[in-house]
């Protein structure tokens, strides 16, 4: 995933610069990629390598580099969104081309209006399909047995942000408890986070791919005349968009539609 720099705080607020592969110095030396100006920031400060899609930082300065709250001491991955403070007053943020924040106005826009076809088409093809939170046939607990540690080891190696490993706990405790208002929310929500994680675009593209949702069924509807086999990351990916969509669905229609008339 290609990612930039985006100064957010400093002299130099609003300028982007590519990361490329490799390693790049931030600093206020001539030959740095990401030249700053702030006197408290030195002149080779840190250094930003690429390696494929993972992004690192390495504090190369006496005065320090954090990361969000956190100190960089040795080589630390960075996830899209990271901020990056150099001194008191300059932070840049790694994140996509373009602005590349949930909120600015196309990305945010195009996003709203992927979620609403989704839910939209989950509506038309699930909204009849289970009368509460399993079905006698469709082991939801199962498959959240299933996604619910994956996701975790997802967040863990810095492919996913943490809400969504809190989100799809809490998400699921509301459901046990029937509280489809807020559990809409909350899927609503988790949806939106995943579509701004660098797997969404390639579990968008299998999970379109599959409208039966085969991916997922295997998960509700296990066949213990077949041998368990281990689901590949791109599988469950795909599974976990299936199940988001479907439970949002699902939730939605037992709040008589109200998240859907609220958008």
């Amino acid at each position: 995933m290609d990612l930039v720099i985006n100064v957010i705080s400093g002299p130099e607020k609003g300028q982007t610069f590519p990361v490329p592969p490799g390693s790049h110095v931030i600093g206020r030396g001539q030959k740095a990629a990401v030249k700053l100006s702030p006197e408290d920031v030195s002149w080779e400060h840190a250094v930003l390598t690429r390696e494929g899609d993972d992004y690192f930082i390495e504090n190369l300065s006496a005065l320090g580099t954090w990361v969000g709250d956190t100190k960089v001491a040795g080589r630390v991955r960075l996830r899209p969104r990271d901020k990056i403070r150099l001194s008191g007053d300059c932070i840049v943020r790694l994140e996509p081309p373009g602005g590349g924040g949930l909120f600015s106005s196309r990305a945010f826009l195009g996003l709203l209006l992927s979620v609403m076809l989704s839910l939209a088409v989950a509506a038309v093809f699930y909204s009849g399909e289970f009368e509460g939170s399993g079905s006698s046939v469709d082991d939801w607990d199962n498959a959240h047995r299933i996604l619910a540690p994956w996701l975790e080891k997802q967040a863990t190696k810095g492919r996913v942000p943490r809400e969504a490993v809190d989100l799809f706990d809490r998400v699921w405790r509301l459901e046990q408890t029937h509280d489809y208002e807020n559990a809409a929310k909350l899927w609503l929500r988790m949806q939106i986070v995943l579509s701004t994680t660098e797997k969404n675009l390639k579990a968008l593209e299998l999970a379109g791919r599959d409208p039966d949702g085969k991916q997922l069924t295997a998960l509700l509807r296990p066949n213990p005349k077949q041998p368990a086999t281990q689901p590949s990351d791109d599988q469950l990916a795909a599974a976990l968009a299936q199940f988001v969509n479907r439970r949002l669905a699902f939730a939605s229609k037992q709040n008589k539609g109200g998240i859907l008339k609220r958008m």
